[in-house]
């Protein structure tokens, strides 16, 4: 991808998958500097991905990360670590209709859902967050 001579901004992307493995690298270029990152996912089995990735924005440090995606019984579970001391963890349940999610930080920014499918496109849901906000309603898709 290339703009216009007068925003000076380019960029490249590539991506591969391998049976299990699917592989990511990007680089950027504009006036504030270069950007790059790297990625590499691995599918071990139906229940459980793990991630590996690098991240260099323009002009700061690199971030290395690490997480793993798992799912059994309705049960779902996301983690994250990074180098610069950041995760993040992310749990959800889901039976009959009900789906119900917790996620939470190194800065305890926690949040807590539930939702209910109603039928005909209707679905019910609430949710509370660390910095007290509620709320509940129901939204409508056709």
């Amino acid at each position: 991808d290339a703009d216009n001579a007068a925003s000076d901004k380019t960029s490249v992307s590539a991506g591969y998958t391998s049976g299990a493995m699917a592989f990511t690298v990007a680089s950027s270029d504009s006036t504030a500097g270069t950007s790059a990152s790297v990625a590499v996912s691995y599918v071990v089995s139906d229940s459980l991905t793990v991630r590996a990735d690098t991240d260099q924005a323009a002009g700061a440090e690199a971030v290395q990360s690490i997480g793993l995606t798992t799912s059994l019984n309705g049960v779902s579970i996301v983690a994250d670590s990074n180098n610069n001391s950041t995760w993040d963890v992310s749990l959800g349940y889901t039976v009959n209709g009900v789906a119900l999610s917790y996620a939470n930080d190194e800065a305890d920014a926690w949040s807590a859902t539930a939702s209910y499918a109603l039928g005909g496109g209707a679905t019910a849901s609430a949710g509370i967050n660390a910095e007290d906000s509620m709320y509940a309603g129901v939204s409508f898709a056709f």
